[in-house]
C-alpha cells in the first residue's frame, strides 16, 4: 500500500465510498471534502497523482485512476468526508443545470446561492454530465438508502433537467419517481414527527414539490407510455394544486393535460385544456409561462386547421420569447411557427424561422439533439416543398441522425420511412 497523506486518505476513501466511476472532479472538492486552503487542496490532489491514484487529465480537472488498494484494505471512510463528497457532486449537477437553463423555475434552494460555476456554457455543463448520467441516477439511489432525502429532491431536479437535454428520458423517469419516494419517506422521517414537519411554509414546499415532480412525471409518461399514466400523474398534482390554492400549479397542470390530449390526437379536448391553462397564466402575469402556452396552443390550433389563430398565438409567442431573452424556448416557438406555415400550405414562409431557429440551437451548443431534430424535420419537409430535393435529402439525414442520438429511436424510424417514401 502506498504511504499516503492522512488527507488523501479522507479523499480516497470519500469517493470511494460513493457510486463507482464517479465524474471528474477538482480542487473544490478537496476544499470541501477536507476543510483546507487551496494549497493544501493541491498539494493533496498532486499526491494522488503522483501515486496514479487520480489522473489530471486537464488543467486543473482530474478523475479516478487505480482505487484497487482502498477498495480492498478494509478501511473505513469518514462519515463527513462522504458527506462533504456527495454534496459536492450535487451542486456540480446543480450548477450544470441552472447554466443549461437560465430560466427554469426550480424549488431547490440550491438554485438560488449558486458560487461561481465551472461551466461556461450549456455545453461545458452537458460535456460533463452526459459520460456520467448513469452515475447520476446510481447516486440518487444512494441517496435515498442513505435517507438524505432533501439533497436526494435537489439532484433529481438537477437529473431531471440535464437527462432530458441529453434525450436520457428514462432517467427523467427515475428522477420523478424517486423524488416521490423520498418525499413520501421524508413525511414519515423522524423530523416531522417530531413536530418540524407542522412548519406551514415547509408543509407547502412539500406538497408544492409533490406536484411539481408529478407534473414531470406527466410529462415523460406521455413521451414512453401514452396519455393514461400521464392523466393520473396530472390528477395527483391538481390535488395537490387545489388544496394549496396555487394557480401556477393548476395551469401547469391543464397545460400538461392540453399537451398530453395534443400528443394524443384529441385536439379539441388539448385546446379547452391549453385555454384554461393561458386564463390563469394571464391572470398570475407570468409571462414565460403565457408564452409557452401560447405556443402549445398555436401548435394545437395549427393542426385543427385554424392557422390565422395560430399565427397570431405564434406571434405573440415568438415576440415575448425574444423580448425576455429565453433563447431555447424562442426557438422553440420558431420551430412551431415553421410547421404551422407547412400545416397551412406556405412552406416558403416557414424556412426563414427554422433557419433562425437552427442557428440558435447551435449557438454554443445550447439545443437537445431532439429540438435540433424538430427542426431538421420540418425544414426537411419546406424544402421538398418548395422542389429543393438535395435540402430536403440532408435535413431529413439529419433529423433522423439527431434523433438518434435524442434516444428517439421511433421518431428516427418514422422519418427515415417519410422520407424514403418520398425518394
Amino acid at each position: 500500500m502506498f504511504d499516503l497523506s492522512t488527507h488523501a486518505c479522507t479523499v480516497m476513501r470519500a469517493l470511494t465510498s460513493l457510486p463507482e466511476n464517479p465524474p471528474g472532479f477538482d480542487l473544490g472538492l478537496a476544499r470541501a471534502v477536507l476543510g483546507v486552503d487551496d494549497s493544501a487542496g493541491l498539494a493533496v490532489l498532486g499526491e494522488l497523482v503522483q501515486h496514479g491514484i487520480a489522473d489530471e487529465h486537464q488543467d486543473g480537472q482530474y478523475k479516478l485512476a487505480d482505487t484497487t488498494m482502498f477498495t480492498r484494505d478494509g478501511g473505513s471512510a469518514n462519515a463527513a468526508a462522504v458527506e462533504a463528497a456527495i454534496t459536492w457532486f450535487v451542486q456540480q449537477a446543480v450548477h450544470a443545470d441552472h447554466v443549461r437553463d437560465r430560466h427554469g423555475s426550480k424549488l431547490s434552494s440550491a438554485y438560488e446561492i449558486l458560487v461561481q460555476s465551472r461551466f461556461n456554457t450549456p455545453a461545458d455543463a452537458m460535456f460533463w454530465f452526459e459520460p456520467h448520467h448513469n452515475w447520476f441516477v446510481a447516486l440518487l439511489d444512494d441517496l435515498v438508502a442513505r435517507k438524505r432525502y432533501e439533497l436526494s429532491l435537489t439532484l433529481a431536479e438537477a437529473v431531471f433537467g440535464l437527462a432530458g437535454h441529453g434525450g436520457h428520458q428514462r432517467d427523467q423517469l427515475h428522477a420523478a419517481k424517486t423524488a416521490l419516494q423520498a418525499l413520501g419517506r421524508l413525511r414519515f422521517s423522524p423530523e416531522w414527527i417530531a413536530g418540524l414537519g407542522e412548519d406551514p411554509d415547509r408543509a407547502r414546499l412539500h406538497d408544492l414539490r409533490v406536484a411539481r415532480f408529478n407534473l414531470q412525471l406527466a410529462f415523460v409518461l406521455s413521451n414512453l407510455h401514452g396519455p393514461i399514466d400521464a392523466l393520473k400523474a396530472l390528477d395527483a398534482a391538481e390535488e395537490r394544486g387545489r388544496a394549496l390554492g396555487d394557480a401556477g400549479v393548476l395551469a401547469a397542470v391543464h397545460r400538461g393535460r392540453g399537451r398530453t390530449h395534443h400528443a394524443a390526437g384529441d385536439l379539441n379536448k388539448a385546446e379547452r385544456e391549453l385555454r384554461k391553462a393561458l386564463e390563469l397564466d394571464l391572470a398570475s402575469g407570468d409571462k414565460r409561462r403565457i408564452y409557452l402556452c401560447r405556443r402549445d396552443l398555436g401548435a394545437v390550433l395549427a393542426d385543427l386547421e385554424r392557422h390565422e389563430e395560430a399565427g397570431a398565438e405564434l406571434h405573440l409567442a415568438a415576440v415575448g420569447t425574444n423580448e425576455l431573452g429565453d433563447r431555447i424556448p424562442h426557438a422553440r416557438v420558431l420551430t412551431v411557427a415553421g410547421a404551422a406555415f407547412i400545416t397551412a400550405g406556405e412552406p416558403v414562409k416557414a424556412i426563414a424561422p427554422l433557419t433562425l431557429a437552427l442557428d440558435t440551437m447551435k449557438q454554443e451548443e445550447a439545443g437537445s439533439d431532439a429540438y435540433l431534430a424538430d427542426i431538421y424535420v420540418s425544414l426537411a419537409r419546406a424544402r421538398r416543398a418548395t422542389n429543393d430535393p438535395t435540402a430536403a435529402d440532408h435535413c431529413f439525414r439529419k433529423a433522423v441522425e439527431h434523433y438518434r442520438l435524442a434516444h428517439r429511436d421511433r421518431a428516427a424510424a418514422d422519418v427515415e420511412a417519410e422520407w424514403h417514401q418520398q425518394q
